[in-house]
């Protein structure tokens, strides 16, 4: 009785001894990580030559004077050719100075005879270049100013456009003086589709005036121009002066 009670014991001890070590097995036995790693390779050093010696790489400048020098040790030069190489090099410079200094030349020249600006011309008046009388067919044929202008001082500007007949006058609200500036859109009609009256520069800012100004502005027409933009954007500035 005393044998078989230790062998039961031996054989329970032995049961959980080998279920522990499978168990361990189970959950600390090797397995393959899914998915698989990349493989790597190994990284080689750059170089250039296939002979050398120390820690630091060197820079690229460097190693294009190595190659160069590696190069230039198998080349060779004949001396006679390299002075005729040296000659031809000088007479091209040569040739370039000449070229640059002729040019200079001829725009000195042009524009001797032909200066820009001076209106030497009694036929032709103006700021600008080119052939012609610049200015406004209704303004004053002894005026200085190329800006649109119809008395009182209000004047207009919208580039490469006249003003059809003459400047609208605003009405006179009140005893203020100052000036209204109002911004104008034009078509190519050279109607007035859209203004804002007492933009910047503008001195006069109380409605009344804005009002009248505005009303003026909405009844002048430009001459017509089908090359000009869609809405062309320009500006009428009335002056309001006490009589």
């Amino acid at each position: 009785m005393e044998a078989t009670a230790r062998n039961r014991y031996s054989l329970l001890v032995s049961l959980f001894f080998h279920g522990a070590i499978i168990i361990l097995l189970v959950f600390l036995g090797l397995y393959t990580p899914l998915p698989l790693p990349e493989e790597q390779g190994i990284a080689i050093n750059f170089g250039t030559t296939e002979n050398g010696f120390g820690l630091t790489e060197p820079n690229q400048q460097e190693q294009q004077t190595v190659s160069q020098n590696n190069k230039e040790g198998i080349l060779t030069q004949n001396i006679e050719d390299a002075a005729v190489i040296k000659q031809n090099n000088v007479n091209q410079e040569q040739q370039q100075v000449n070229n640059q200094t002729q040019e200079e030349q001829q725009q000195v020249n042009q524009n001797a005879l032909f200066p820009v600006n001076q209106g030497n011309n009694s036929n032709n008046e103006g700021n600008t270049e080119g052939v012609g009388n610049k200015g406004d067919s209704n303004g004053d044929p002894n005026a200085k100013s190329y800006v649109g202008t119809n008395g009182q001082g209000n004047s207009y500007s919208l580039a490469g456009r006249k003003i059809k007949g003459v400047l609208p006058k605003p009405n006179y609200p009140g005893n203020e003086q100052g000036k209204v500036v109002v911004e104008i859109f034009v078509d190519r009609s050279g109607i007035i589709v859209r203004a804002t009256a007492g933009i910047k520069g503008s001195t006069l800012l109380s409605k009344k005036y804005l009002d009248a100004a505005y009303n003026a502005a909405l009844k002048a027409k430009f001459d017509a121009n089908p090359d000009a933009a869609e809405l062309q954007k320009g500006t009428i500035t009335y002056k309001f002066i006490l009589q």
